[in-house]
């Protein structure tokens, strides 16, 4: 019998105190190291965006739609079954390892044989040239997909951390080198293929993991498992493009553009902040699925913190939209000021939702959220193209806030039941963000209204704004929730 896998066998159930402390090491790893990495590399974005124009994002966007698609089907739910599954063999690990390396190259034939078709449904021949270019990352991150799943069910997240790291430090040096250089579009194609590359390196020198040839009746389990997955992701991909597909037919290049960048700028606290959290949670959930009370206790818990981390940035920023893109990003930027605040609404909803379906899959109940994403699937392309035919750029921004509301409520109520939580106990846990929030929004627009008299320097006046709006914050959650925030600090003192 062939030996199981040290690093793929499921621990033991413990105490709190142990998965706490697994949780919090994992989120201070993870959100440590992208916010380092955001320090420099979020200055850079503004410089390369003033750099490129709207053109280059709008071109950029519309060509990685399909690379995305088979992205996901490349890497075939592989890691996330790897994570889910209790005890994994040595050879099963290595079969699994040669099998992704195989999809990746299969999704590399599968884009040069479909890019023409791509480039004839945007009008744009230069849209299969950087398909082709893409396509290699494939290869790469098929290379990655086991290594960087053993990984996440060992909770080394440490390492994932640095390998992170280096590929947001990489890909923007290698984009503003290239942008400076006159490289247009290109700068940002090159910049994404070199972090790949040393994402690669990094992740395969911690966990580098052996080959062996498929055998369907050890490695077929785990993929139809992960097909559960994949099936998801699609879905996901197709509500996540079906509006940069929307843009690109319906919008002129340049509008879809300052769309595009404010989707990823809204975007932001997602990636960097949520999905901190929500990379961490999946083997926790593994651990505590047949104890509802910790499901409660966690699903909470955290979903109160990623309210209080998301929230303040999130209204934030729509609240100094107007003076951020006309200061900073310059004028050409302007159209981009009410899609970015429609889409920080619908992020900032989609932060708290975002454990939802993790907790449901940890349960055994993948088919809820696996129903759910392919009804968002229809729906929000649906809604994007009547709102992006109305109002443009606005009204796809608007379908995303909409449509996120609609999809996500079956997916709270069964998550709900199964934590046996109800639905005020759930609504406290966000009130303090949301309050605070509201708060933070009415004085930025009053310190917005008296600092215009005195007619400072713009720049000047958009740092009054987002000081005035930090204080308001940390005062209403101090005075009105001093408890939550006496518990947070004590607790956090007696994890250090």
């Amino acid at each position: 019998m062939d030996e199981k896998h040290p690093q793929c066998t499921a621990p033991a159930p413990d105490e709190s105190d142990r998965l706490d402390r697994v949780l919090i090491n994992g989120v201070a790893w993870t959100g440590g190291s992208r916010w380092l990495a955001q320090l420099f590399t979020w200055p850079v974005t503004v410089v390369v965006a003033r750099l490129l124009g709207p053109e280059a994002y709008g071109f950029m966007a519309v060509s990685t739609i399909f690379t995305r698609f088979l992205s996901v089907i490349a890497e075939a739910g592989l890691g996330y079954a790897i994570i889910m599954s209790p005890d994994v063999s040595y050879s099963t690990i290595r079969q699994l390892n040669t099998l992704a390396v195989l999809l990746g190259c299969l999704a590399v034939a599968i884009a040069v044989i479909l890019s023409p078709y791509v480039a004839a449904f945007f009008g744009a021949d230069e849209v299969r040239t950087v398909i082709l270019a893409l396509s290699a990352v494939f290869v790469i991150e098929s290379l990655a997909i086991v290594p960087v799943a053993v990984l996440r069910r060992q909770f080394r997240y440490k390492e994932l951390a640095i390998a992170e790291f280096a590929r947001s430090i990489s890909d923007t040096v290698i984009t503003l080198c290239l942008a400076l250089a006159g490289f247009g579009y290109w700068a940002l194609v090159c910049g994404y293929l070199g972090g790949a590359i040393t994402s690669l390196f990094m992740t395969t020198f911690y966990g580098r993991q052996g080959y062996e040839m498929p055998r369907s009746a050890q490695v077929r389990p785990l993929v139809v498992f992960g097909l559960n997955f994949v099936s998801q992701g699609i879905s996901s991909l197709i509500c996540s493009s079906a509006d940069i597909a929307a843009a690109g037919r319906l919008l002129s290049t340049s509008t879809t553009g300052q769309y595009v960048f404010a989707l990823t700028l809204a975007s932001v606290p997602l990636e960097k902040i949520t999905s901190l959290v929500t990379r961490v949670t999946p083997g926790l959930f593994f651990e505590i699925r047949r104890d509802p009370a910790s499901l409660k206790r966690y699903l909470i818990s955290i979903t109160r913190l990623l309210a209080l981390a998301a929230f303040p940035i999130l209204f934030g920023l729509a609240a100094i939209a107007h003076d951020f893109f006309y200061i900073v990003m310059g004028s050409s930027w302007g159209g981009a000021v009410w899609p970015f605040r429609l889409l920080c609404a619908h992020v900032a909803i989609a932060s708290v939702f975002a454990l939802l379906p993790q907790i449901l899959q940890a349960c055994g109940h993948t088919g809820i959220p696996t129903r759910q994403a392919w009804i968002a699937a229809v729906v929000l392309p649906l809604l994007f193209i009547a709102f992006g035919s109305a109002w443009g750029a606005v009204g796809i921004a608007a379908g995303w806030l909409v449509g996120t509301l609609a999809t996500n409520v079956p997916l709270l109520m069964a998550t709900l039941r199964l934590a046996d939580t109800s639905v005020r106990e759930y609504g406290l846990s966000i009130w303090p963000a949301a309050s605070a929030s509201a708060a933070m929004i009415v004085m930025i627009q009053l310190a917005r209204a008296g600092t215009a008299s005195f007619e400072l320097w713009p720049p000047f006046q958009l740092m009054a704004m987002i000081a005035v709006g930090a204080v308001t914050y940390l005062l209403v959650l101090i005075v009105f929730h001093r408890p939550l925030v006496t518990q947070i600090t004590s607790y956090w003192r007696r994890q250090r």
